[in-house]
């Protein structure tokens, strides 16, 4: 198995941080020869999880550790030249994949990382190789931090598009490239869901400014006299803010005494033609119908750059998107009382 060494330490250390972040790795596998499981096993004793090591028999290997890697956004230049796959992201190299075991906090598993306890880790050893792990650990951190100083500023843009790409349902748990790839972010959970208020932050400008475009594409006027509740208002000043949206089927309220119009935003860091949709979110939209709207805002990263994010708006989702009978197909899943 062909290895490779670093060129400084400073760039393994930069390495070590990407691939700590929460979502980067998707499993570190271990194959071993037959005769040499037991070895495995005390040489990593605590450090593997049951489905490993892989036991390949008499196989030629006696040892091929992998990381595979869910995509390689702001990967590290040096450690992108040692990734192999177009689809399937990979790492091999035995080497350095001990060494993240033994001395990072790093788990053979067939899951995600203790990200935590990595940092925690590193941290513990100090000095330049902590600071070099931080630079590329920190990326996400520092990306949203940037996004919402601007949106503090309301120093931002944002341009209404038209809509060329219809959503379409797709399954979960598709074996097909495109939507096994689209299953994996390069934020976590916590990062996704701040995001999604910076681009709410948008749309609730957008309004207050009464931009033309995006209150024509609501079917309101410039002179009408609307007022705005936007559920999250107050994200970017507090700390450990919970999403106040939840349970409301919406994001942003709008009311100009004639009526009452809901939106549903969709925010991505790039163009990104995946959003999902809660099942209050598709209640609420059945029951208002007309007046229900979904915002799908675009390229966030527009905002660092001094350019308009991209706003596409689309109305009467449910007949045009979710109605039972605009389906082509749908898949379902009979459960037992047990699992009920």
């Amino acid at each position: 198995m062909a290895g490779f060494t670093w060129t400084s330490q400073k760039a393994k250390m930069e390495a070590i941080g990407f691939l700590a972040r929460p979502g980067v790795i998707e499993s570190i596998s271990a194959q071993v020869q037959h005769k040499y499981i037991e070895r495995f096993k005390e040489r990593f004793a605590g450090r593997y999880t049951s489905e490993y090591p892989y036991d390949v028999g008499d196989n030629k290997f006696g040892y091929q550790y992998r990381i595979d890697i869910s995509h390689a956004e702001g990967c590290p230049d040096e450690l992108l030249t040692h990734i192999s796959g177009k689809y399937k992201l990979r790492l091999e190299n035995n080497d350095f994949i001990r060494d993240l075991v033994d001395n990072y906090g790093f788990i053979f598993t067939n899951g995600a990382q203790d990200s935590a306890k990595i940092f925690k880790t590193v941290s513990l050893i100090g000095g330049n190789d902590f600071e070099w792990f931080k630079s590329t650990f920190y990326v996400n951190e520092r990306f949203i931090a940037s996004l919402i100083t601007k949106i503090k500023s309301t120093d931002f843009a944002f341009q209404v598009i038209e809509s060329t790409e219809t959503p379409k349902k797709i399954k979960r748990n598709s074996k097909n490239k495109a939507a096994g790839k689209a299953s994996h972010s390069e934020f976590s959970e916590e990062q996704l869901l701040t995001l999604g208020w910076i681009g709410e932050a948008c749309v609730y400008q957008a309004l207050i400014n009464k931009d033309c475009d995006l209150i024509s594409k609501l079917s309101l006027a410039e002179t009408d006299d609307y007022v705005v509740e936007w559920y999250n208002n107050g994200f970017a000043s507090t700390e450990s803010w919970e999403d106040n949206s939840v349970g409301k089927g919406c994001d942003i309220e709008v009311r100009n005494g004639k009526r009452s119009i809901f939106i549903e935003v969709k925010s991505s860091k790039r163009k990104s033609g995946i959003f999902t949709m809660t099942t209050n979110e598709l209640v609420k939209m059945k029951q208002e119908l007309e007046n229900y709207y979904i915002v799908k805002v675009d390229n966030l990263e527009k905002i660092l750059k001094n350019k308009p994010v991209d706003m596409q708006v689309f109305d009467l989702p449910y007949d045009k998107f979710f109605k039972p009978e605009k389906m082509k197909e749908a898949t379902f899943r009979m459960e037992s009382e047990m699992n009920e």
